[in-house]
């Protein structure tokens, strides 16, 4: 009984590390998003995102991710490293990874097509001290043995991606997980599967209200095992102001969820602030579930610096998905 007590929890509790932690501001979080995207920028960037997913639920999702990438223009590479942390829920089910990110990029006219590979460990961890068994609850069920630390897995993780862009618009794909590695705690196997995703959007300069106006719709569609997710926006902002407004929907309305009703998820209310090194960002996801009055939303924050000498700041194709307005672009 006490094992199948322990099977059991962890059984249910490798659930929630069976799809990858997600970032509304997925825009913001270009390692995580794409390998391809590594060097994506004028020289160095580091960026660093927090998310706080169901805040009222004790089984909420914390993710944390650290990024630093260069763009070796003379090689025509990127170089990247990516760190992140996933707590979920009381229960302290944890996963931890170090990967490093290599893409290759060719100019085609006005385009550029960059290639990405990404490969890392991943450790997740489970901390029995936090777990409630059967025999806590109830006086007739032998006790267990609570002492220990918890059960632990290392595995190896490959991912790979494209990307094509030009200054107005950028199409990606994305393989993460390829080789589909065993993640299981205890090991009975649980296999992670391929995440397979596809990234849209653009950056487009309108005149309105008397001031040229950016238009930065993005969209992202996920694909692992049998969930599929929809992500589909727009941002706003003045080419004179340096703060930022959007909106997104996720769900995907055309395809049930498991309950067999309309699959909403979250509204997101998105802002940021950009300066000429600095990106600050802010998303609110409110649920629009079931889960509604449950779960309290999800707060992200995200914090971006970028650097390049001034040689470097010259004839650099910077993919619009950042959208930094022109006017900035020139007081450097």
């Amino acid at each position: 009984m006490k094992k199948i007590t322990f099977l059991l929890l962890c059984g249910i509790t490798q659930l929630a590390f069976s799809q990858d932690p997600q970032f509304t501001q997925f825009y913001n979080a270009p390692l995580v998003l794409n390998p391809a995207l590594t060097g994506s920028t004028e020289q160095f960037r580091g960026a660093a995102n927090y998310r706080n997913q169901w805040i009222l639920m004790n089984s909420n999702y914390v993710s944390t991710t650290f990024s630093f990438d260069y763009n070796a223009n003379r090689l025509r590479s990127g170089f990247g490293f990516l760190a992140s942390y996933d707590n979920a829920g009381a229960n302290q089910i944890s996963a931890t990874n170090f990967s490093g990110l290599y893409s290759f990029y060719v100019p085609f006219k006005n385009w550029q097509i960059r290639l990405g590979l990404q490969g890392g460990l991943t450790t997740r961890r489970i901390d029995r001290g936090n777990l409630v068994f059967v025999s806590q609850v109830r006086d007739d069920e032998p006790d267990v043995d609570e002492s220990g630390s918890g059960g632990s897995t290392l595995f190896f993780d490959i991912s790979s991606g494209a990307i094509v862009y030009n200054k107005n618009m950028w199409f990606g794909f994305a393989a993460h997980h390829l080789n589909r590695p065993d993640q299981s705690l205890i090991g009975t196997g649980s296999i992670l599967p391929t995440k397979y995703s596809v990234q849209v959007g653009g950056s487009f300069r309108v005149y309105a209200m008397n001031s040229f106006l950016y238009l930065m719709p993005a969209m992202l569609f996920k694909a692992q095992g049998s969930t599929k997710q929809l992500d589909i926006g727009c941002r706003f902002m003045r080419d004179d102001l340096p703060l930022e407004m959007g909106v997104f929907y996720r769900g995907l309305p055309i395809l049930p969820n498991a309950g067999k009703s309309i699959n909403h998820d979250a509204l997101a209310f998105t802002m940021g602030w950009r300066t000429e090194n600095w990106t600050f960002g802010y998303s609110y996801d409110l649920t629009i579930s079931g889960l509604t009055p449950l779960t309290g939303g999800s707060h992200e924050i995200t914090i971006i610096y970028e650097y390049a000498t001034r040689s470097r700041k010259l004839d650099q194709i910077v993919c619009p998905i950042y959208a930094k307005p022109v006017s900035n672009k020139r007081s450097r």
